[in-house]
């Protein structure tokens, strides 16, 4: 924290550390007392096994940003396919009953990387960019659009 002070004294900024750290743990506090924060591996683990209980995990990333599998390196952080389910959730995939993947019609991706049937005509890419209000949710540039590549 002294550096990061000592960083924005430089710069003509005010930074009240400890109020931002005492607003902070009142709202860790209340959060805790609420049940909002628990340990999700094992709650998962344990509800996962009871018959009654469902649960619906969604993702939000194609097959070719998967870290693993996809068009590196223009991928993502994350296991963005089926078994990434059991992985991001901490459960064994012996628990998952049910996988159900839904794909659109056609390819999108934001930013760089390899992608071959990229179709930025006015027929194309472009008009699937506007009936598809493809625009990126995090960065807000227009996705690259092209046809389904199965």
């Amino acid at each position: 924290m002294h550096l990061y002070n000592t960083l924005n004294r430089e710069k003509g900024i005010s930074y009240d550390y400890k109020a931002e750290l005492k607003t902070y743990k009142a709202l860790a506090e209340e959060m805790i007392s609420k049940g909002w924060i628990r340990d999700t591996v094992s709650y998962m683990n344990n509800r996962l096994r009871d018959p009654t209980c469902n649960f619906l995990a969604e993702g939000a990333n194609g097959l070719m940003l998967d870290k693993e599998f996809g068009t590196y390196p223009y991928v993502t952080s994350s296991h963005t396919g089926a078994a990434g389910i059991a992985g991001g959730l901490g459960v064994p995939p012996t628990l998952l009953e049910t996988t159900l993947g839904v794909v659109k019609a056609y390819t999108t991706r934001v930013g760089e990387g390899p992608f071959p049937t990229e179709d930025l005509t006015k027929e194309g890419g472009m008009k699937l960019q506007d009936v598809g209000h493809e625009v990126g949710a995090t960065t807000g540039r227009p996705r690259r659009c092209g046809w389904f590549d199965v």
